[in-house]
């Protein structure tokens, strides 16, 4: 009998199993479908997408911090290095032991805490680079401002530090105007708006206040910061009376933005008017909804309509004539192409109904008629036939 060899790593089939199926789930997956994602880009796409403002800021950072970590970690390996050889002291085989602990540890005990430092790290170093570059912060995905606009924003700013604490009305006045003159979405990026409104607050100078957001991490107060534009009261002011679901985004935004503004005159009025507005879209929406249920289950199958269903089939039509044409549009095609052949099959079925009464009704008539009149017919000619009496 041959003697079974014994394998010096027991187990090991089932831990290279277990290690090949978590890197490919962990690593060959996702770079499987970044390669995918990649292979269905043109080059001119490829080119656009890693010339990008923030892509370029996450290569800087991520070059200046490799590079700053490669120089400390050279210089100082080569210090721990040459001590170690070199010299004897006490602690010296604890610090070799640290040394060499990253190496012992699976890659995951270290490597996730690091990456998750690193990664903060990274996020920080990104917005510091922006930030002194001019750039929009981290997390606002909007396009990059203009030269112009940064030229403004930058304009404002140096007037308001120029401005001293005793300055006079009309100077105030003139950089409040010049800050007027920058975008509302875009206001919050002049850094010492406090000062000047806290000189305005001071000289008495009416203002419309744009708080910066907080948590006050008592009570979770949170201050509003949103300030609803004349162009968003004419925005407000152009919804139609009869409104369909086209203008539901517009309503949200308007919605949203005015239950976190500051208050203003007229504020109460346009909160009841976008909660109207919103009510009635919302409505809109549940109807679509259930008249695509009630078409699924009311009548499917469309070829199979009777006409007891014939009542059904009309108010779910009247219904569907009642939404606007946009609103028609939202519900789907089948749905629409099914109802409109439901009510044409209940309508030809109700026709034929009607039709064959009708001719029904007719043929009674027609065999009365012609029974009466045979009748009639056969006594008139049975009186005729009789001999007449002799007197």
């Amino acid at each position: 009998m041959k003697k079974k060899n014994k394998r010096v790593i027991p187990g090991f089939g089932i831990s290279i199993g277990v290690t090949l199926t978590m890197v490919s789930v962990i690593v060959l997956i996702p770079l499987a479908t970044l390669v995918i994602y990649t292979a269905q880009m043109s080059f001119p796409e490829i080119i656009a997408t890693i010339t990008r403002g923030r892509v370029l800021s996450s290569f800087y950072v991520s070059f200046i911090t490799a590079f700053a970590a490669s120089a400390i970690n050279a210089v100082m390996g080569l210090i721990l290095a040459w001590v170690l050889v070199r010299y004897e002291f006490p602690g010296k085989r604890i610090l070799d032991g640290m040394i060499e602990l990253p190496f012992a540890l699976p890659t995951a005990v270290a490597g996730i805490p690091n990456t998750m430092a690193s990664e903060q790290t990274l996020y920080g170093l990104t917005a510091l680079v922006r930030f002194l570059e001019g750039k929009r912060r981290l997390y606002d995905f909007r396009e990059e401002q203009s030269e112009k606009l940064r030229l403004l924003i930058k304009d404002v700013e140096l007037k308001i530090s120029g401005l001293a604490p005793d300055a006079s009305v009309v100077e105030l006045k003139e950089v409040y105007d010049a800050y007027l003159e920058i975008p509302v979405e875009e206001r919050s990026y002049v850094s010492n708006y406090k000062d000047l409104s806290v000189l305005l607050v001071a000289a008495d100078i009416p203002f419309e206040k744009e708080e910066l957001q907080y948590n006050s991490g008592d009570a979770g107060v949170t201050v509003p910061t949103e300030y609803f534009s004349p162009s968003d009261i004419e925005a407000l002011e152009g919804l139609p009376e009869t409104l369909t679901t086209a203008y539901r985004s517009e309503v949200l935004r308007l919605w949203s933005k005015i239950n976190n503004s500051v208050d203003f005159d007229g504020k109460q009025e346009y909160t009841i008017k976008l909660e109207k507005a919103k009510n009635e879209i919302d409505a809109i929406y549940a109807e679509i909804e259930a008249l695509r249920k009630a078409i699924k289950e009311e009548l499917y199958p469309f070829d199979s309509i009777t006409l007891s269903k014939r009542k059904t089939v009309h108010e779910l039509y009247d219904r569907y004539l009642a939404l606007s044409e946009y609103d028609r549009a939202q519900l789907e095609a089948s749905d629409i192409e099914g109802l409109v052949k439901s009510k044409t099959q209940a309508d030809n079925l109700f026709a034929a109904l009607v039709t064959g009464i009708c001719v029904g009704a007719v043929a009674v008539s027609v065999a009365v008629w012609l029974f009466f009149n045979i009748r009639k017919r056969k006594k008139l000619k049975a009186l005729n036939a009789m001999p007449e009496s002799d007197e």
